[in-house]
């Protein structure tokens, strides 16, 4: 089975998907992208403007690897990125804020090693 078959599979599976569910995160781009390597031109700019549009509206969401492959704006990319960094990995609280380092007169140096004992 060669690596198109899969992913003309995947392909039709993500189509199914976004039937059920127009808004899933990430569903646009992925299926985009899936395009993109099957070389299936077909609407391709009408989907990435749709694409673009989604994610300048913060409605949906779009991989930054993926937006990598497909476009060349560095806004859209960073806001790409940064849905995903808040999406997949919200900050927490759990660590106490750190202060900023004091300045010293003379230059302090710290040595770690896994083997001092």
């Amino acid at each position: 089975m060669s690596n198109f078959h899969l992913l003309d599979e995947a392909l039709e599976s993500y189509k199914i998907a976004q039937k059920l569910k127009p808004d899933v995160d990430y569903i646009l781009g992925n299926i985009l992208s899936i395009k993109m390597n099957l070389c299936l031109w077909d609407s391709f700019y009408d989907s990435l403007n749709a694409l673009k549009k989604h994610v300048f509206s913060g409605k949906n969401k779009f991989m930054p690897f993926h937006c990598n492959d497909i476009i060349d704006d560095p806004a859209l990319k960073r806001m790409a990125t940064e849905f995903y960094a808040s999406d997949k990995f919200p900050k927490s609280n759990v660590l106490p804020e750190i202060d900023f380092y004091t300045r010293h007169n003379k230059i302090r140096v710290g040595y770690f090693s896994r083997d001092f004992r």
